[in-house]
């Protein structure tokens, strides 16, 4: 929230998306993706109304952010997210008004013109958004042919942008723009594979401590953190399909936290749930005192 004055004021003075003069504003929305979700879970657990609304407005002010961004990757993620973290707590119904709702929102502004440019040929497409389009296609196939080439070793860490050109006939070198691809190019398929195992396992951790929802206490408020990072990574990893964010700090650092839940996880669990209160039978009635 604090940055969101200084990222307006770069949007402006460079007359581009919101996060120039910040950070990529791919990237950037990536990482609002993972963010979002754990802030509407934490405004849950507030105990008061007044904590709840604030916690709340922050999390639509990211979410604004991520519109003003106008990456169509960072939306997928956002929608991907939102539906997942509405769906698990208020029904398919919910998760479809929801879906519908970031749509809407999303079509006036810059990030829908893009979108219908990318799915609509004849819709008119911003300055750059057509190249864009063909490098990303071409890309996508030298990435393939470069995993076709060294299946298990890769061409290198960090090689991939050098040998770009070479792969996908484009005359500048660009990163694969694609998280999943990028890996197995350079570092080979068998590295892919530890990545997923490793994301597996951190969607193994984050169910484990959501289940302990039940128990309540200290036990819910580790399951409702789950829940909101479970749904910030899902919506990540989509994004990621379409950047290069194997390397990117909060990736990891979600990692790195999901090491602790699972612990604290495993403590909550080891102590016995705790016996639901016996129902109270009513009280007979006193019958009345007979005359003396």
């Amino acid at each position: 929230m604090l940055t969101f004055p200084y990222g307006v004021r770069q949007m402006l003075r460079f007359d581009a998306r919101f996060g120039t003069g910040l950070y990529e504003p791919n990237y950037f929305a990536a990482n609002l993706v993972l963010v979002i979700p754990l802030a509407l879970a934490i405004a849950s657990l507030q105990p008061t109304s007044r904590a709840r609304w604030l916690w709340t407005l922050g999390g639509l002010l990211l979410v604004l952010t991520l519109l003003l961004t106008a990456s169509r990757g960072g939306f997928l993620g956002l929608l991907t997210a939102a539906t997942l973290f509405v769906y698990r707590r208020r029904g398919p119904a919910a998760a479809l008004g929801m879906l519908a709702v970031l749509t809407l929102a999303a079509l006036p502004t810059s990030l829908g013109q893009r979108a219908l440019s990318t799915l609509f040929a004849d819709a008119e497409a911003p300055p750059g958004l057509e190249a864009s389009n063909e490098a990303h296609l071409a890309l996508l196939w030298g990435a393939l042919r470069m995993i076709a080439d060294a299946p298990l070793t890769g061409v290198g860490p960090y090689n991939f942008k050098e040998l770009s050109t070479l792969y996908s006939g484009l005359e500048r070198g660009f990163i694969a723009h694609n998280t999943w691809l990028e890996l197995a190019a350079e570092m080979g398929l068998a590295v892919l594979a530890v990545f997923v195992l490793l994301i597996a396992g951190v969607f193994r951790s984050l169910r484990r401590a959501g289940a302990l929802a039940p128990r309540g206490g200290a036990a819910r408020e580790l399951a409702v953190w789950a829940e909101g990072l479970q749904s910030g990574l899902t919506g990540f990893l989509v994004a990621g399909t379409f950047i290069s964010a194997q390397y990117e700090k909060w990736l990891w650092l979600t990692v790195f936290l999901t090491v602790v839940i699972e612990r604290l996880a495993a403590r909550h669990a080891a102590v016995p749930a705790p016996e639901p209160a016996p129902a109270r039978l009513p009280l007979a009635p006193v019958p009345p005192a007979s005359p003396a």
